[in-house]
């Protein structure tokens, strides 16, 4: 499990730590937002996870569990990493901010209001 679990009805849902968004690929109009310490484990120092193994459960595993999930989930823990390595932090301190300011740079959307 990870820090943080992304359960059935929070999609939509705003997170402060929000790396990126996916779509419900199963037909709904939903769009999940995906919370950072869903990759960061509760019990395991220095390492991430992505794609099936972030920590989700229920309708968010089922929309998170395809390849656009684990290539945006990739891609952030590997981003992440770096700037982990960089200020000399674990992953699980590492400042989101700057994680969320990165990943905004490589064309990532935190939020479906910013579409257009």
């Amino acid at each position: 499990m990870g820090v943080k679990t992304l359960g059935n009805e929070e999609f939509s849902k705003h997170f402060d730590d929000c790396v990126g968004m996916v779509a419900d690929w199963r037909g709904d109009r939903d769009v999940w937002k995906i919370p950072y310490y869903t990759l960061v484990p509760r019990d395991v120092k220095g390492i991430l996870a992505a794609g099936r193994c972030i920590s989700t459960e229920d309708q968010a595993w089922e929309v998170t569990r395809v390849i656009q999930a684990a290539a945006l989930t990739g891609e952030v823990a590997g981003v992440a990493a770096v700037l982990s390595v960089k200020s000399g932090t674990m992953p699980d301190t590492i400042d989101i901010a700057a994680l969320q300011e990165e990943l905004e740079r490589r064309g990532f959307l935190m939020d479906v209001r910013k579409w257009g």
